[in-house]
């Protein structure tokens, strides 16, 4: 892992996934049509949940950082393109049917997607006719940086920062992906 920055993200993608969690094979990226410069970009899943009508829920770490790593590793390694994703699943939202809100489902996550005079907010789950992009930054540990800038005005300080300590920032799932896990965990019960 790249030990300067870490991303835990989660997704909800179309399809089952066979392997419980592993490495996406090597991909190569080009960055263009006409260009022979190539860059690998890797990528570790673990499968958090798989659900009765194919869906799967994937913790996903991207190990390098490249434009649409995760996007593409879904839609073009595993087989199964990332829930609302347009650019990299385009087909298979094509056959798009929302899926029925249970009964089951927590009234306080419907009640805060309704506002007044017709607004609505957090719309896109899988009950949606146009779900937004199932993709969540989960986690993100960046290096605590304060330290550096204050061992860089020592004059005695090491000049080894690799042992900096990691600043953890965590944020909990948009209202249309809570809402959809909700109405996956109801499906086919």
């Amino acid at each position: 892992r790249n030990q300067r920055m870490e991303y835990y993200f989660m997704e909800v993608c179309f399809l089952q996934v066979l392997l419980q969690d592993g490495k996406s094979e090597r991909l190569t990226v080009r960055a263009g049509p006409n260009t022979t410069s190539v860059q690998d970009a890797l990528t570790e899943y673990r499968v958090i949940e798989s659900c009765p009508r194919g869906f799967t829920w994937l913790e996903l770490f991207p190990l390098t950082g490249r434009k649409h790593q995760l996007r593409v590793h879904c839609a073009e390694v595993l087989g199964t393109p990332i829930v609302g994703d347009y650019k990299y699943g385009r087909q298979a939202h094509q056959d798009w049917t929302p899926l029925p809100v249970p009964q089951t489902v927590d009234e306080e996550l419907l009640r805060k997607q309704r506002l007044p005079f017709g607004l609505v907010l957090g719309g896109g789950s899988v009950a949606e006719e146009q779900p937004q992009l199932h993709l969540h930054c989960k986690q993100m540990m960046l290096p605590d940086i304060s330290a550096a800038v204050q061992g860089l005005q020592s004059e005695d300080a090491e000049r080894d920062f690799s042992g900096l300590e990691k600043l953890s920032f965590v944020a909990p799932l948009p209202l249309h992906m809570r809402l959809s896990w909700e109405v996956l965990k109801s499906v086919d019960k």
